[in-house]
């Protein structure tokens, strides 16, 4: 017996709102992506726990930060 593969595509379709939503969820992600990598690259080697540390302050300051996900 031969096997059938099927294949099926999706795409996503967000409105507006939920797109420009997106794009500030990763304008956010993007700034403390870079941010990590600027740690590192200046020799400093932060553990996990300093970089959480330094997420949370900088949440503390930055409200367009806090607008963001927790969890992203």
């Amino acid at each position: 017996m031969a096997t059938e593969v099927v294949r099926y595509k999706y795409r996503l379709r967000p409105g507006a709102l939920a797109e420009r939503a997106l794009m500030q969820e990763w304008h956010r992600c993007r700034f403390l992506w870079n941010e990590s990598v600027h740690q590192f690259t200046t020799g400093r080697n932060p553990s996990f726990a300093k970089l959480s540390t330094l997420l949370t302050e900088t949440r503390a300051r930055s409200s367009w930060l806090q607008g963001g996900s927790q969890v992203a």
